[in-house]
């Protein structure tokens, strides 16, 4: 008896260590997982019957004991595993026939419910299935019903009976019904886990592969691989004006061409917003043959109702410098290159080459200066008046910023600006300029020189920040600069790619008493419906429409009865000859700024000029 008990005490924690075996490579939440797991304790369970019947033939208790643990250890990995074994152990035990037959079944019913029953409670307490806890709960079942086993062993004929058939169908109903609710369950599980795999990996709106898969897939190409980047530059325009339902289907049927568009052994992904990436093998020049091929689909106007809509895309392409490149570095030139397209007015096109890397390097470490220059003061603001037409009043004064390079003189904001916003900068630089032009504002007003307003630029980062009137307010708070003396430059390139975070912020301002108007108007597409929502109090031309020849000067003149419309004086930028002065005139302009009348003056050239005037 000693012996049986060692005996079955191994090889339930033999077929245990197995099963963990098993479950390392074919987890048990799996179809894999259950199917081997539960065929490892089928076979234990009759493995436990059969050893025991052979050593010790009139022990049919320690036998069906054996197989009752089994049966209890099983279920608590899972009802597939569990009812797999006690069904083994029950056909076995039916083959051998008799009314102890029908007791064991009886018993293994029982301890495979009892491990189910362990499985649950540690479920519910949040802690992973163990089989050692069906264990302890199968030994106890099986010592509670063992005795009627043994009865029936004792004194009855080894032979089928009513009882043994009844015994069976108790059994079998419950494990499959138990099976069947397992197998569902797994099934579900696995579908759920493919869509949540597939959610992970591509983008909802149009199917396409997401960045993360399209990195995965890149370095997964066998062939050295090229990238082409495209962004659409006319969804921003039907987003304001038709809506994001339209900025949708727009995005939708740009994805449906790029799918088709993709070459053998390539594919199309959305990598952001307005940004698609299409792959193919060969490297720089099957990029190139990509990206023309995606450019001439989505040059394709899109039909939408009655209209023809636009996309407007732009793209940059490079090629893998060696096939085992990493996809993420070859995304970046991509990225490069559509940088320097989006940029560029002349071309749809730009392959990446080194200068672009030596740009960003460049890029890098004007940033890294431009922060100590912010330490060090190296920032200086200089000032350039704006005046009336035909009278010469002083209407105002714009702030501009300059950075006193230590190695390269004196920048203009075209040479850094672009770097203060690419490194965050820019709400720094912004607010200090906005500071020092209002403190020295307070001072000329002190000396009796004060000009009506006083300007200042914003950038666009600036506008999409929400603190960015309470900002403000604490700078006029500080400098004692009134609300309604400042006016707030808005570019109108930056309002047509934000309108809703600029029209929400202006909305503010202008609750704050702060003025509002729009930098070089015209330089870009932008919707008429959107300025008037803007509702600037200034509008200022840009300068290109008065330097060209007659028909640019006829097109300044339709920004003014544009900028008239919006009950907004017109300010023509660029005023470098009287000539041009009194052509401005006779276009309507109200309001002039340019080299004719000053240069951008530092603080003490400002005060001397206006004590001139």
């Amino acid at each position: 008896m000693v012996f049986d008990l060692l005996h079955n005490a191994a090889l339930v924690f033999a077929v245990c260590w197995l099963h963990s075996l098993v479950s390392r490579r074919f987890p048990p939440d799996t179809w894999a997982g259950q199917l081997l797991s539960g065929t490892v304790f089928a076979l234990a369970t009759v493995a436990a019957m059969m050893t025991t019947i052979l050593l010790a033939p009139g022990l049919w208790l320690w036998t069906d004991a054996g197989a009752a643990v089994v049966a209890a250890a099983a279920a608590s990995v899972g009802p597939i595993a569990g009812g797999l074994a006690a069904l083994a152990g029950a056909l076995y035990q039916g083959w051998m026939g008799g009314l102890a037959a029908g007791g064991a079944i009886v018993n293994l019913g029982l301890a495979f419910a009892a491990g189910e029953a362990a499985r649950r409670l540690l479920a519910r307490r949040g802690r992973e299935p163990d089989w050692r806890a069906g264990l302890l709960l199968g030994l106890l079942v099986y010592g509670v019903g063992s005795w009627q086993q043994l009865h029936f062993h004792l004194r009855s004929e080894v032979a089928p009976t009513p009882g043994f058939f009844l015994a069976v169908v108790a059994v079998m109903a419950p494990l499959t019904a138990l099976l069947v609710l397992q197998l569902s369950y797994v099934a579900r599980k696995e579908r759920l886990e493919r869509r949540v795999t597939w959610l992970a990996h591509h983008d909802l709106l149009t199917g396409l592969p997401n960045r993360h898969r399209a990195l995965e897939l890149l370095e997964e190409m066998a062939d050295r691989p090229g990238a082409a980047l495209l962004y659409l530059r006319g969804l921003p325009l039907y987003n304001e004006t038709l809506g994001s339902e339209v900025g949708d289907f727009l995005l939708r049927a740009a994805a449906e061409r790029l799918r088709e568009a993709a070459p053998a052994g390539g594919f199309a992904a959305r990598t952001g917003g307005l940004e698609f990436l299409v792959a193919a093998p060969g490297g720089e020049v099957g990029a190139a043959a990509a990206a023309q091929t995606a450019l001439a689909a989505l040059a394709e106007p899109v039909p939408w109702g009655d209209k023809l809509l636009a996309l407007d895309p732009v793209g940059g392409y490079a090629g893998a410098g060696e096939a085992s490149e990493e996809g993420q570095a070859l995304l970046r030139r991509a990225a490069l290159a559509l940088e320097a397209a989006r940029e560029a007015p002349s071309t749809d096109l730009v392959p990446f080459d080194a200068t672009l890397e030596r740009r960003v390097q460049e890029s890098l470490a004007l940033k890294e200066a431009l922060a100590q220059a912010l330490a060090r003061e190296e920032l200086e603001v200089v000032y350039q008046p704006y005046l009336v037409l035909g009278e010469g009043e002083v209407r105002g004064v714009e702030a501009l910023v300059r950075w006193r390079h230590p190695e390269y003189g004196l920048l203009g904001p075209e040479q850094f600006l672009a770097a203060a916003v690419h490194s965050g900068l820019i709400t720094r630089v912004g607010a200090w300029v906005l500071e020092r032009a209002a403190l020295r504002f307070e001072e000329l007003r002190r000396a009796g020189l004060d000009p009506p307003e006083l300007a200042v630029n914003l950038a666009l980062v600036e506008l999409a920040d929400r603190r960015l009137p309470e900002r403000i307010a604490g700078i006029l708070e500080r400098t004692g600069l009134p609300a309604e003396r400042l006016s707030l430059e808005l570019s109108e390139v930056e309002t047509a790619r934000r309108p809703d975070t600029v029209l929400a912020t202006a909305e503010r301002l202008r609750a704050m008493g702060v003025r509002l108007a729009v930098d070089h108007f015209g330089a870009a597409q932008v919707s008429p419906l959107l300025l008037r929502a803007l509702r600037p109090a200034l509008v200022k031309v840009d300068r290109r429409y008065l330097a060209g020849d007659a028909a640019d000067r006829r097109l300044a003149g339709a920004l003014v009865g544009l900028a008239r419309a919006l009950d907004a004086p017109a300010l023509a930028l660029g005023v470098e000859e009287e000539a041009t002065a009194r052509a401005c005139r006779e276009l309507g302009f109200t309001l002039a700024q340019g080299y004719l009348y000053t240069r951008p003056l530092a603080a003490e050239e400002l005060s001397a000029w206006l004590a001139a005037r």
